[in-house]
């Protein structure tokens, strides 16, 4: 194809023709009035595959893919560019071979004569396809993140420490804070102001610990209290940016409810154990794998053994002497019936002595609670008194004898009483 006569772009084309062919990296070529390209410099040969002979007279439209040429995108460009001077072309363009590149151009419009009508149009575009996968995947990143960002249950926030004249931490201002900030924190419209204007009464812990992640770049984790703000929180905080930005990121959630919780339990339980303590009856407590998980003082003393001891170990491997014994016989069916198990048994040396038991099921699960003292000086008193007992009615039997074989010998030497 012959390219059409157009003296005037020709004219305006030649003083930068020498500068046009010593670009490689960028496609630049004119575009006449009627939309056909008019040059071609090599770097444009090199990003759209056409040799200068291929394109020379043909419409620009050829560098536009299908879908574009159908809506008529050749034809909007020229226009936006003869009317408002130039129009961004970025977007995608087909090249020779078919395959496809994203291109960052722009289309300026070529004026001449007095009136300064339009000549023509100068069209400069590159292959930016890396850069637009690279846009496209960090968009894609930006989009998962902002998602996670905003679902999670955790609080999230980044903070930038700020520091005093000596460089020591003294502040820190919210760059990002997630939907569920201000759940966990109770503080409200926090982005882009600092801490201590939020809450000004805030420990110095928080200003030195994030400021250390920021400065040393080693992150931390922590559950902690802050007064100021009546909760208590769980931390995960580490670096993030470039280290002079000093930035931390933290995830967090309140877990004052929870702490709570623990430290009622935890009061609820003193109060059980002062109570068992307290008690005459020595105590322990087994669970359903007869692991021992409470022993009280007086349990300490009558089983010879401190808690520390027992505590996580096996009742039948610590006290062997016990298996094939009345106690196991009476643990075990009070654990399978779920029923208290009342008894007295005798363990041999080095405990040696005799023992009144009650065990009961756990409520909560297959282990017992088990109360028992020694009753051995009990049984040897009872024992004792019971000798006690038969030698008194053995003595009286031996009186009761005597005096029938003394009545029957008076009898025998006194004839007229028979």
């Amino acid at each position: 194809m012959t390219p059409p006569q157009q003296p005037p772009l020709g004219g305006a084309d030649e003083p930068s023709r020498p500068l046009a062919e010593g670009v490689t990296d960028y496609a630049l070529f004119l575009i006449g009035p009627d939309g056909r390209i008019a040059s071609w410099n090599e770097g444009a040969r090199r990003i759209l595959g056409y040799e200068e002979g291929d394109v020379l007279g043909r419409p620009s439209a050829l560098l536009f893919t299908p879908e574009d040429r159908a809506a008529g995108v050749p034809e909007q460009e020229l226009a936006a560019a003869a009317c408002e001077g130039r129009a961004a072309s970025v977007r995608w363009c087909q090249r020779r071979d078919g395959t496809r590149f994203w291109a960052d151009g722009v289309l300026e419009r070529l004026t001449g004569g007095e009136a300064g009508e339009t000549v023509g149009f100068a069209k400069v575009l590159r292959d930016a396809t890396r850069q637009h996968e690279a846009e496209a995947r960090l968009a894609l990143r930006e989009e998962r993140y902002r998602t996670l960002f905003g679902s999670i249950d955790q609080g999230f926030c980044i903070v930038e420490v700020l520091l005093d004249a000596r460089g020591e931490p003294r502040d820190y201002r919210f760059i990002e804070v997630n939907p569920a900030f201000e759940r966990h924190t109770g503080l409200a419209n926090a982005l882009g102001r600092t801490a201590r204007g939020l809450v000004p009464n805030l420990d110095e812990f928080w200003f030195r610990t994030y400021g250390s992640v920021a400065l040393t770049g080693q992150a931390a984790r922590f559950e902690s209290h802050a007064p100021a703000m009546g909760r208590w929180f769980d931390v995960y905080a580490l670096p993030v940016g470039a280290r002079e930005e000093r930035r931390v990121a933290i995830l967090f959630t309140d877990t004052t409810e929870r702490r709570e919780t623990l430290e009622a339990l935890q009061a609820k339980n003193d109060e059980v154990v002062s109570i068992l303590e307290s008690v005459t009856d020595a105590f322990y407590a087994v669970d359903e794998s007869w692991r021992f998980t409470y022993v009280n003082a007086e349990a300490e003393r009558l089983l010879l053994r401190k808690h520390g001891e027992l505590l996580g170990k096996n009742i039948w491997e610590e006290f062997p002497a016990a298996v094939g014994s009345a106690f196991e016989t009476h643990y075990r069916r009070a654990a399978r019936e779920r029923a208290t198990a009342v008894f007295q048994a005798y363990y041999p040396p080095p405990l040696d002595g005799w023992y009144d038991v009650r065990a009961y099921p756990s409520p909560t699960g297959g282990g017992l609670a088990v109360y028992f003292r020694n009753i051995s000086a009990e049984r040897l008193r009872e024992q004792e008194r019971e000798a006690l007992l038969e030698a008194q009615r053995a003595r009286a039997e031996r009186e009761a004898l005597l005096n029938q074989i003394g009545a029957a010998l008076r009898q025998t030497e006194d004839p007229e009483e028979v």
